[in-house]
């Protein structure tokens, strides 16, 4: 049996996580989920969700980069 890789691309991440990834709170991530402006989470049980760590990278690939004037 392996162990769980973390780090993976397909591995799982839950909202704590996310949010801290992302940098927004759990309240926005939830609104930007249901305005479509975010990828859609993964049941993974009766009461628990989560996102495929390779579904944030894409995400986060995909936003413009700011630019610092200074």
């Amino acid at each position: 049996m392996t162990t769980p890789n973390p780090s993976a691309p397909d591995a799982l991440a839950r909202l704590p996580e996310v949010s801290r990834i992302v940098q927004r709170s759990p309240r926005q991530i939830r609104r930007d989920v249901a305005a479509c402006l975010f990828p859609a989470p993964l049941k993974i049980g009766a009461r628990a969700i989560a996102w495929r760590r390779s579904d944030i990278a894409a995400w986060i690939a995909s936003r413009p980069a700011a630019r610092i004037n200074g």
